[in-house]
């Protein structure tokens, strides 16, 4: 009888908020932990100016990338529904699992990507991913410090080369930094252009961004 009304009320809650694990398929909730962990497969630390390997000579200026997992199949699922059917859950999910990553992270603050002007999101998802990394890693949460500056164009639906066209002085920071050390936190690598523009503005506020954060990196 307690399991025929489980059922019942799984399916009621179905019916009303209409949402399902797009992994396994269970009723009434946006994903299952065991289902989003299952996605996992952490890549290698990548460059953040070239997108190679990190570990070689001429990457020594730059930034080491730490993505969780591939952005393809269930993984990308995840991330739609995160970002675009308001399963915001997911999002402090995904970085608590993104902090496995972070333990040689010399950093103060985790300073999350900013959500574009122009967006119609009503929340920003590397600013809740953010949350979940700093609850696992001890590093402080520095919320939406960083902002588009005016005039310039969003990144969704452009193609490679204009995603690549983004000015370095696109973002710009609302507080200063000097001194501080920070984790750079984003949803998904596919071209770096968004990222690199974060850091010059991190940068030019007296901060050094010592590593990048990411979900998933689109790889071709």
């Amino acid at each position: 009888m307690l399991n025929f009304l489980k059922k019942l009320a799984t399916a009621a809650a179905h019916i009303i908020w209409p949402q399902f694990c797009p992994a396994c398929g269970r009723l009434g909730v946006s994903f299952c932990a065991e289902c989003l962990k299952d996605t996992l497969n952490y890549l290698s630390p990548f460059c953040l100016d070239c997108g190679g390997r990190y570990d070689v000579q001429c990457c020594e200026a730059s930034v080491p990338c730490y993505a969780a997992t591939q952005h393809d199949g269930l993984a990308r699922k995840f991330l739609i529904n995160f970002k675009y059917h308001n399963a915001r859950s997911i999002g402090n999910s995904m970085g608590m699992l993104m902090a496995a990553q972070a333990e040689l992270c010399n950093a103060d603050i985790a300073v999350p990507v900013p959500l574009h002007r122009s967006s119609r999101r009503e929340y920003n998802q590397s600013h809740i991913i953010a949350r979940g990394f700093s609850s696992e890693t001890g590093i402080a949460d520095a919320g939406d410090i960083l902002r588009w500056r005016r005039g310039t164009n969003r990144q969704m639906g452009k193609g490679l080369n204009a995603r690549l066209d983004v000015q370095r002085n696109a973002i710009e920071s609302t507080v200063n930094l000097s001194g501080k050390k920070i984790a750079l936190i984003d949803d998904v690598y596919t071209t770096g252009a968004t990222l690199r523009a974060a850091r010059t503005a991190i940068e030019s506020a007296g901060g050094t961004v010592t590593a990048v954060f990411v979900w998933s990196r689109r790889l071709k």
